[in-house]
């Protein structure tokens, strides 16, 4: 993506329905934003459209804060006679940093948040967003650095911080893009190889999907140990003393199902009372 201007309010509208934004015309895509969003023809000049192919949104940056509150409320967009619901909001500005918060209680509002947080307590917080549908909140914090602690209302909580996530889809099994926005539903990928649209009896050997790396799975080993004796009355031999001449060895195979290899052991029965 190109460099936008500095100082604009940039605003990231993600479109869902399955739409391919890479399969519209970037004039096209912009005039369905600015429609639904209702700039006037007048007004266009100062804003700019551009849309993100790899994570399948469109980012709207402008100067004029009227217009940045306008692309926040689209709740859709008209692509060649077809409809698309979005989702439109407001990323950090420049020179700032995120931190995270945990332990909020749900029933905090998003003004109860913020007003717990955005306080003199907090100079640096210049705004504060729950995460989901989580007790984690997202804390905007003017420049580069993050506090270690925040005062929420009377409580001090510990402040780390944000680490941009990779956005995975579980549609497809594709990288860069969200579930709710994938282009792709039909054209799925093995999540553990990444083989295009495998079949039923597709053998997977996984590998990471960022560098390609083979990976190597460790499942649970389970042992499976088959006597003829209740295995109730047996102990380790090294939990027995020595001399009981009651005690009878007991030789047993134990069978590993993930080597396919077994090995000797040997047991005593408990000493007779």
């Amino acid at each position: 993506m190109p460099h936008l201007p500095r100082g604009d309010y940039k605003i990231v509208i993600r479109p869902t329905g399955g739409i391919k934004i890479s399969e519209h015309g970037v004039v096209n895509l912009t005039a369905a934003v600015q429609d639904a969003a209702g700039i006037p023809l007048e007004e266009r000049e100062e804003d700019i459209i551009c849309p993100n192919n790899y994570q399948s949104i469109l980012i709207a940056s402008t100067p004029d804060q009227e217009h940045a509150n306008k692309y926040q409320a689209i709740a859709r967009i008209k692509v060649q006679d077809k409809f698309y619901e979005t989702n439109a909001y407001e990323t950090a500005p420049d020179m700032t940093a995120k931190g995270v918060i945990r332990g909020i209680p749900l029933e905090e509002g998003p003004r109860d948040i913020t007003a717990a947080v955005v306080t003199t307590k907090n100079p640096t917080a210049i705004a504060a967003k729950r995460l989901s549908n989580t007790t984690t909140v997202i804390v905007l914090f003017e420049g580069h650095k993050v506090p270690t602690f925040v005062r929420y209302r009377a409580a001090l909580l510990r402040c780390s911080l944000y680490r941009k996530q990779v956005d995975f889809c579980r549609q497809c099994n594709r990288l860069g893009h969200r579930g709710d926005v994938c282009p792709n539903p039909d054209n799925k990928l093995c999540a553990g190889c990444g083989t295009p649209n495998p079949d039923e009896g597709h053998r997977c050997e996984p590998k990471c999907q960022l560098c390609g790396t083979a990976l190597e799975i460790k499942n649970k080993v389970k042992h499976d140990i088959e006597i003829s004796i209740d295995p109730s009355i047996l102990i380790p031999f090294w939990l027995q003393e020595t001399g009981d001449t009651t005690q009878i060895p007991i030789h047993v195979q134990v069978y590993n199902q993930a080597t396919h290899f077994s090995r000797p052991e040997t047991y005593f029965s408990r000493p007779e009372i």
